[in-house]
């Protein structure tokens, strides 16, 4: 038991003080342009291992929208959390996501803002960041047209995307197949003594 304990405190220091993947690092830049659902950065679903969340820095300006793609699959769980620097100018702002055919299917109004739920279906789905009135209150903006631009907000925003992957069957047969084993080993060891 003993030497368990030992091999897996040298890899979890190795994890966390070593390997670079492993520690937490610093948040992606938004980038230039992404004011449209089509021109949407692209946040790849390997850049949620291993803690299961992405942080973008981004500003937005007046007459700004940002999109940010994420690839995700029916029953995933997924969550975006967008938090307004300290000190920005008129930080009403709105948090959208759109379904992979360019549907608004919900949003957040006033910083900060969270929106999370589980995925129904597979596809490039987007996570927009805008300000207030660009979304009103039946997902129009005052010009009609929700997440647009029409605001006029100055802000810098730390946005966090978590994603929680649907299990695979081969991981899920591994996870019960281990637990199975440590039961057995566990019954064993109590009529040995």
């Amino acid at each position: 038991m003993r030497k368990l304990v030992a091999v897996l405190a040298v890899a979890a220091a190795w994890a966390l003080l070593v390997h670079p993947v492993a520690r937490a690092g610093t948040p992606l830049p938004e980038a230039e342009p992404n004011n449209t659902f089509g021109t949407a950065n692209l946040i790849a679903r390997s850049l949620f291992n291993p803690t299961g969340s992405v942080s973008i820095l981004g500003t937005l300006s007046p007459g700004d929208v940002d999109y940010f793609e994420v690839p995700l699959l029916a029953g995933d769980f997924f969550a975006a959390h967008l938090v307004i620097a300290p000190g920005s100018f008129n930080n009403a702002t709105a948090l959208g996501i759109f379904d992979p055919g360019a549907n608004l299917v919900a949003y957040d109004l006033y910083a900060p803002n969270v929106l999370s739920g589980l995925i129904p279906s597979n596809g490039g789905w987007r996570v927009a960041v805008t300000g207030y009135p660009d979304v009103g209150s039946v997902f129009l903006g005052d010009d009609g047209v929700p997440f647009n631009g029409t605001h006029p907000q100055s802000v810098n925003y730390l946005l966090t995307l978590s994603l929680v992957p649907v299990p695979e069957p081969g991981g899920m047969v591994a996870l019960a197949t281990g637990i199975v084993g440590l039961l057995g080993y566990s019954m064993r060891r109590r009529r040995v003594s």
